[in-house]
């Protein structure tokens, strides 16, 4: 089945998954977030108490198909955006048999059923779908990405800025080195700096990118 594939990628802050929802919305897509199945996994190990992320604990759990279908109805809540689930994907997504499982998960999502559109969000999730007709990168400076994450992390009670920066840096440095994905701009992504743009002027400028990209290929 045909489908067209949209790609978001891009350093955390710079607006992947606020422009990811506003698109969806816009196109009528279907939206799917490599990040938010790395916090739900992290939040379903807090739930049962799984402190030890080693290959048997994300074995066990990739195994067994109540829990993975537990992890996917969490992906989507507002639970999962917590600061602290964010700390704990980016520790999971080191874990080789993590990354290597949530990405094969990724990649076989195109072949489900229907014929929307489909979002893939995440850093570096340009790189699974080589072929994707639109792939956006999405950057802005530091210190605007991180008071965006601070915001961010305000909405669940108070939040310390310094430490904002601090865990937002740690995962710049690790995701950046991350050996299947790295969170940096890839072969044909359309790279755009958020630091001056509104939200509204992002999401205009990649419906015409799509519009254009949708049409060249016919």
């Amino acid at each position: 089945m045909n489908r067209t594939i949209i790609c978001i990628s891009g350093l955390g802050g710079a607006g992947k998954t606020t422009l990811a929802a506003a698109l969806a919305e816009k196109i009528g897509a279907e939206v799917y977030s490599l990040g938010a199945i790395c916090r739900a996994i992290a939040y379903y190990m807090e739930l049962n108490k799984m402190g030890v992320c080693n290959a048997g604990v994300v074995d066990k759990i990739m195994k067994d198909p109540p829990a993975w279908r537990i992890i996917e109805s969490m992906a989507s809540s507002p639970i999962v955006q917590q600061e602290k689930y964010a700390r704990g994907a980016v520790k999971l997504f080191q874990v080789p048999e993590v990354a290597h499982w949530c990405l094969e998960y990724m990649k076989l999502l195109p072949f489900s059923f229907g014929d929307c559109p489909q979002i893939f969000e995440g850093r570096g999730i340009g790189r699974l779908f080589p072929t994707a007709p639109v792939k956006i990168w999405l950057d802005g400076d530091k210190e605007t990405r991180f008071r965006r994450k601070h915001t961010d992390a305000e909405k669940f009670g108070p939040a310390v800025y310094s430490d904002t920066v601090k865990s937002n840096a740690m995962r710049d440095e690790l995701e950046a080195q991350n050996t299947l994905v790295p969170a940096k701009p890839g072969h044909g992504d359309i790279r755009i700096d958020t630091t001056r743009m509104t939200r509204e002027q992002v999401l205009a400028y990649v419906i015409a990118v799509c519009n254009y990209k949708t049409l060249s290929r016919h």
